[in-house]
Formats: C-alpha cells, sequence, structure tokens
C-alpha cells in the first residue's frame, strides 16, 4: 500500500492514493476484505468436502467428494481471482525467486497437480487410485493455501493503514489558519496553505503552531506530545525552532517559517515512514535467502519422501507416495515468511513515528539496533546549540556589571548574529535597558560599533582591538582562562580602551549527561568529536564524563573518523545536526540527525530525531531491537511451527488415511503460522512498550552573571 500525501490538501491531514489506477486505501481495504472472505467461504467449502470421508456428520457431501469438476469450479475463484496479488507479485520477483515465488511455486504446484489428475485419470496406474477409485485431489488444499495467503495481504495492509491514521491524525494537529504578520506589524487571520517561506506568524499561548520556524520574538513552554510522545513542555525562546502543530502553552510567539506545507516536518514524516516501510531490511532479505535453501531442502525432503512410499510404503503405494510429497510440500509453504519481517518492520516504524522517531528505510531500524558505538558532534546535540550570555568581567573603573551590560546590549541591539542576539536576551532577562547608541556599524567576522557621547564604542574580537590599537596584553590570558572551561569571550570597549568582557558559553543540552550514561549501560560508547577547539571540548567532555573525544576536526576529518571505527570492527552511529556533519552522517552504518539541525544533516541522515533530544537515540536503538527480535520471532514461529508438524506430512505420524485430509491438514498447518505471526506482530505493536531512558537528573547549569 502507498500512501501519497496530497499537498494541495496537506494542512487537512488528507492521504490519498493519487497514483492513475490505484484505489484509496479504505476502497483497496474493502477490496481485500472481499477477496478474503469469498476466499474463505469457498475454501471452507471445499475442506469440508475433503474431509466428507473421516467426519460422520460432513456424509451428505461425499458425493462431491467424487466430483473432481466440481471442487476444481469452487477452487478457481479462490486460486484466481483471490490470488491475484500474489500472481502480480510473482510475476515481478520472478527472476529473483522471492519468497512470493516460492509460494506461488507451491500453490501452483498442488492445483496444477489435481488439475492434471482431473483431466487425464486413465494415464495413471490403479497403484495411484485410493481403495474407491479415486485419485489424490489437491483443490482444497490449494485454495486453503491461497486463502491464507490473502490472510497475510490483509494484515500488512490493515498494519500500513493503521500506521496511515496515526500520520493522518498527525497532520490533522496543523492548524487550517494563521496569524501573519507584515513588515509594518500590522496582522491579518490568512489560510495556512497560502504561507511561504520567510512570513511571520504570531502564535497566541493555546493556539498550535501552523508552520516549521523559528522564534524571533517572545517565549514559551511548547508541548510537543504529538512528536515526541512525552507531554512534557519544552522552553522556546528567540533563535529556537518550533514545529508546526505543537501547542503554545504560556507565551506569545512571532515565528519567521522557514517550512510550510509538504516541507514541513508532520508531511515529511508521513512522507519518509511511508517510504521506509515499501523499504526492505536485511534481515528481510537474508529471511528470503533462508527460505530459498529451505525449499531446495524440502524440495529433497519430498522425493525422498515420494521414493520411500513408493518403495516401502502401505497399498495403494502410488497413492500414498503423491499424497504425501504433496503434503510435504504445502506444509513448508512460505506464506507466514513472506509477512514475518514486514509485519515487524511496519510496526518498528509506525512506533518510531509515535515517539517523534523519522526513519528513512527500514534498514535503518536493523542498524541501530546493532549500533555498538556513537560517534556525538558536539553544537547542537550535546549542547543546546545556542549561545547564552552566563557572565561579564569589568575592567575600568568607571563600569559596573549594569552599566557594561547596557552599552553591549545597545551596541547589538541591530545584530542577527547569534552572538548579539544572545547578548540581547541575556540582558533583557536581567532587566536593563540597553543604551540608546547612534551610528551603528558591523565590522564582517569582527564586531560592531556605536556612538555614545562622542565616543566610539562596541563589541568584538581580540583582533578587532587590535586594529583600533588597543591595549591588549594580558587579554588572551583572560581568554585561555575561559575557553578552558568551554566558554568563548567577546570585548567591550570605549574610545581607546579594554572596559570589560562578557562570557558566552554554550550550554549542555538536558538530559545529554543521563543519555550519555544510560548508552553506556546498554553497551554503547560514546566518543564526542567536534571542530571546536580542544580546550571547549575537553570541558564538555569532562561535563558530560565522556572520556573519549577529538577537536578541530574538519568534516573530511569526521568522516574519517567514522571509517576509523569501522575499520575496527565497530557498527558505528553517527549523531549530529550541523552541515559540517553530513558527510560523516552519511558514511556512518546509521546516521541520526537532530530534527533542530540543519536540513543538509536531516537529508544525508537515516533517522532523525524530531524532538532534537539526544537521549531519543536510546530511544530508536530500543526500537529497533524490539522490532527486529519480533521479525526473529515471527520467523522462528514461521519455520517452526511447519517444521514441528513435518512427520505428519510425510507420514511418519499418521492422522488420516485419505489423501484430502493429509493435504488439508499440512495447508491448515501452513496457514496457522499465517495467524500466528500476525497475532505476535499485534501483541508486540499493541501491547509493547519503550522503557523511558530519561530521568530528573538535569545536569546544573553554569553560574549566571553577576
Amino acid at each position: 500500500m502507498v500512501l501519497l500525501v496530497d499537498q494541495s490538501r496537506a494542512r487537512e491531514g488528507v492521504f490519498l492514493r493519487s497514483a492513475p489506477g490505484v484505489l484509496p486505501p479504505e476502497r483497496a481495504l474493502a477490496a481485500i476484505k472481499l477477496r478474503f472472505a469469498v476466499c474463505a467461504l469457498l475454501s471452507i467449502s471445499l475442506v469440508a468436502i475433503a474431509c466428507s470421508d473421516v467426519l460422520a456428520q460432513l456424509w451428505r457431501l461425499r458425493v462431491y467428494a467424487d466430483m473432481p469438476w466440481v471442487q476444481f469450479a469452487l477452487a478457481v475463484p479462490v486460486i484466481a481471482w483471490g490470488g491475484s496479488g500474489l500472481w502480480k507479485r510473482v510475476a515481478s520477483s520472478l527472476p529473483k525467486l522471492e519468497i512470493d515465488v516460492l509460494t506461488g511455486f507451491v500453490i501452483a504446484l498442488a492445483f496444477g497437480t489435481s488439475c492434471v489428475l482431473m483431466i487425464a485419470p486413465g494415464i495413471f496406474p490403479d497403484a495411484m487410485h485410493d481403495a474407491r477409485g479415486r485419485l489424490p485431489i489437491y483443490f482444497a488444499a490449494s485454495a486453503l493455501l491461497m486463502t491464507f495467503v490473502v490472510l497475510g495481504e490483509y494484515l500488512q495492509f490493515g498494519a500500513r493503514r493503521r500506521t496511515g491514521r496515526v500520520l493522518e491524525s498527525l497532520l490533522a494537529h496543523t492548524p487550517p489558519t494563521a496569524n501573519r504578520v507584515d513588515a509594518s506589524g500590522r496582522e491579518e487571520r490568512v489560510d495556512a496553505h497560502v504561507l511561504v517561506a520567510g512570513d511571520s506568524v504570531r502564535v497566541r499561548p493555546g493556539e498550535r503552531i501552523p508552520v516549521d520556524g523559528e522564534v524571533t520574538e517572545g517565549s514559551s513552554s511548547i508541548d510537543e506530545a504529538m512528536l515526541t510522545g512525552e507531554s512534557r513542555l519544552v522552553d522556546k525562546t528567540v533563535g529556537d525552532r518550533v514545529v508546526g502543530g505543537t501547542m503554545n502553552h504560556t507565551g506569545l510567539l512571532l515565528v519567521r517559517a522557514t517550512h510550510v506545507g509538504k516541507h514541513q516536518v508532520v508531511a515529511r514524516i508521513a512522507r519518509l515512514v511511508d517510504e521506509a516501510q515499501q523499504s526492505r531490511s536485511p534481515i528481510q532479505r537474508r529471511s528470503a535467502v533462508f527460505a530459498r535453501r529451505v525449499m531446495l531442502l524440502v524440495l529433497g525432503i519430498a522425493a525422498l519422501t515420494f521414493l520411500g512410499h513408493l518403495i516401502a510404503g502401505t497399498p495403494p503405494r502410488g497413492f500414498a507416495a503423491v499424497e504425501h510429497a504433496i503434503a510435504v510440500l504445502v506444509i513448508m509453504c512460505p506464506c507466514a515468511v513472506g509477512i514475518a519481517v514486514p509485519l515487524s518492520m511496519y510496526s518498528g516504524t509506525a512506533r518510531a513515528a509515535r515517539h517523534g522517531i523519522l526513519v528513512k528505510r527500514a534498514s535503518a531500524l536493523e542498524a541501530v539496533a546493532g549500533a555498538d558505538v556513537a560517534l556525538v558532534d558536539k553544537t547542537g546535540t550535546l549542547t543546546t546549540g545556542h549561545p547564552q550570555l552566563v557572565g561579564v568581567e569589568v575592567f575600568d573603573p568607571e563600569y559596573d556589571d549594569e552599566s557594561l551590560l547596557r552599552l553591549a546590549a545597545g551596541v547589538e541591539a541591530g545584530s542577527a548574529h547569534p552572538l548579539g542576539v544572545a547578548i540581547r536576551q541575556g540582558v533583557t532577562e536581567f532587566g536593563f535597558e540597553p543604551l540608546p547608541l547612534t551610528t551603528f556599524g558591523s565590522l564582517s567576522g569582527r564586531g560592531v560599533y556605536g556612538q555614545i557621547a562622542g565616543r566610539t564604542v562596541g563589541i568584538g574580537s581580540l583582533a578587532l582591538l587590535a586594529e583600533r590599537s588597543i591595549p591588549i596584553e594580558g587579554l588572551a590570558e583572560v581568554a585561555r582562562r575561559y575557553e578552558s572551561a568551554g566558554q568563548s569571550v567577546v570585548w567591550a570597549f570605549d574610545g581607546d580602551r579594554c572596559v570589560g568582557c562578557l562570557v558566552l558559553a554554550d550550554r549542555v543540552a538536558p538530559h545529554a549527561k543521563t543519555a550519555i550514561a544510560n548508552l553506556d549501560r546498554h553497551g554503547v560508547a560514546v566518543s564526542m568529536i567536534t571542530g571546536d577547539s580542544k580546550a571547549t571540548a575537553a570541558a564538555i567532555a569532562q561535563e558530560l564524563a565522556i572520556t573519549d573525544f577529538a577537536a578541530d576536526l574538519t568534516p573530511e576529518e569526521k568522516s574519517k573518523h567514522v571509517e576509523h571505527w569501522q575499520a575496527e570492527g565497530w557498527t558505528v552511529a553517527m549523531v549530529g545536526d550541523g552541515v559540517n556533519d553530513a558527510p560523516a552522517l552519511a558514511r556512518a552504518d546509521v546516521g541520526v540527525s537532530m530534527g533542530s539541525g540543519s536540513d543538509v544533516a536531516i537529508d544525508a541522515s537515516d533517522i532523525t530525531l524530531v524532538s532534537g533530544d539526544f537521549d531519543g537515540l536510546l530511544q530508536a536503538r530500543s526500537l529497533g531491537r524490539a522490532a527486529i527480535a519480533n521479525a526473529r520471532q515471527n520467523l522462528v514461529i514461521a519455520f517452526g511451527v511447519s517444521l514441528g508438524a513435518m512427520p505428519i506430512a510425510t507420514g511418519v505420524v499418521t492422522i488420516a488415511r485419505s489423501a484430502h485430509v493429509t493435504s488439508v491438514l499440512a495447508a491448515s498447518v501452513a496457514g496457522l503460522a499465517t495467524v500466528l505471526v500476525g497475532a505476535n506482530t499485534w501483541r508486540v505493536s499493541r501491547h509493547g512498550t519503550i522503557r523511558s531512558v530519561v530521568s530528573a537528573d538535569v545536569p546544573a547549569m553554569p553560574a549566571e552573571p553577576k
């Protein structure tokens, strides 16, 4: 089933089948139900006829047991119409001998053999006839197998449709209208679908955010439960990203749209989850290879069974030989194997989506499940990614903390640089008003400046101070002192003297330390790789108890670092959020990007943590391991049930001497495996839980400015 989002109605959360000639999901599901109901009714009739010899209650049907044409007429609709989906898959998979081909081969062999025996009974020797002079007919067995194939299709379609409903409800969270604010500050109510990237929207408390964007004004607490599955509120302020459809709780926000319509996170979730459910995981490919080998072995067992009964079986030997050889093939029909892994993957990707984890391909679930080392970028992953004002130091007696902060806020009033935004926000939090400066200007990469009472004041780097011939003796030592603690420094000058410095830091993300401890407890090593300085990296590593880290890395060096770990036999999960992480994300066994990161990083990754919380990595690993464990359980059930009943098919254990009953029992066992696989997947998807890896242990924040 392919769920396509009609982008013109994405804001309404509507899923449509837009491909030509493809039924909408509701009609497609109804069509499968109808096929299954008709196939089940006809198959039950055939089974009743086949069992009429051994069940006295069915004696009225015995007359039809001697009429193979009646059984043929009942079986043809099941094989031809009911199995139309299987035959299409067989036609497209013939060169590869996929599981569908093996299933089709068994059904076609049983049905075709019955047709030959029905059309030309005279060419077969008397040893092929039973005591009543009948030849073995397997229309009931072939129809029953096909009915269980249709049941498997229904289970798979139903699983994906349930996922579709989850995604539909996710899309429905995006509000249909928005409060757009123009350049003059005028607000108007518009349809959300007319918004474009760059528009500003105002979101009041109690309203849902209509676009993916960045907060440009205000602060609030946002409920992201629709994405993360957790009901905790997340604080957002200027510079933070917000996701369309999440609920604004406490404050008034002005949000600049970065993604609208089909490019929003919720629409991308719908598209990516559907693509993931259409992809194949390595365990599915391995199960197909194993099924082919098993079928080759089964063909050998069937041949030996045929020869054994033909040479040493009880009369009529030819009848028993064909009976049990066909039963061996029927009982090992891989119809259950064909749905064992896909059902688990559908369940896994859907559960991941409900927890705010976007899985782009099924193989990523298996890769993250097996990851034993996480290489983690620092900025935006282990830290918040947003610099914050954490302190000031005054050098000039004419200034104090308040006057220095007011000067800095005044100079940075027109700056869009992250450091300038952080300084303005920090000063505002302390309730200080910026100094009214004039003639603002900026010097690219060096700082900003303005005029006050005829003097030039500004904020900038040591290079800017040196350029203005301001003495910088001793300042380098001050800078090293702060940098060794993982902080950065900008310098304030007034005329020809440096009057103080402002200290900024990218604070450790909430729950990062707990997440690292949990990963270590679950056997996943953590190594930090960053382009920042060694001093800053060492300070963050010490705070987070990370013993292995590498700093001053270029994007290419990060990718080589991934290769180094892989060469030593580790399964690498690379976690990052920036453009410079893209090569390493693409090179890793599984790339995990943060939903708050750059689009380039998200596109290069295999899994995206929508919430932007690093602790989602362990949750993704747990979901992957649960999906793989469920897939393995399903495979054990699929093969184990049939192998356990193999003595009945070979005739080692005798239950009934009717060819029809033996083959029906074999088909029933194969079908039972399909039912058990579906039940096992439903059990996990409905009742399985993921233990929370987040505790209340939040790392202490650095000291506030005095």
